[in-house]
């Protein structure tokens, strides 16, 4: 039996959100969310932003982290993955 299965919870992805450009605001991550989703995950998006900009609502069971600093050393529990989005808001440090 797959593991992917309705019978396992979904395993949460940690997501890096980008940056819009000339402004302090991070772009909500909203392929990499629709991606991890349909894949049976359950999206956590982190942003060191305070605010995000998106065209579309925060889907429902999407759990969204603004305003992390870069000196935090974990990662939300039970994150058994993360993709890093790419862009000039990725700290090359982590």
């Amino acid at each position: 039996m797959s593991d992917l299965d309705n019978t396992t919870p979904p395993r949460r992805i940690a997501i890096t959100s980008g940056k819009i450009p000339n402004e302090d605001v991070g772009r909500w991550p909203a392929p990499y969310v629709a991606a991890v989703s349909l894949s049976h995950g359950a999206p956590v998006v982190l942003s060191p932003f305070t605010e995000s900009r998106s065209d579309e609502a925060i889907p429902p069971g999407v759990e969204h982290r603004e305003g992390l600093e870069a000196e935090e050393d974990s990662l939300p529990e039970d994150v058994v993955g993360v993709i890093l989005t790419g862009g000039g808001d990725v700290d090359p440090a982590l």
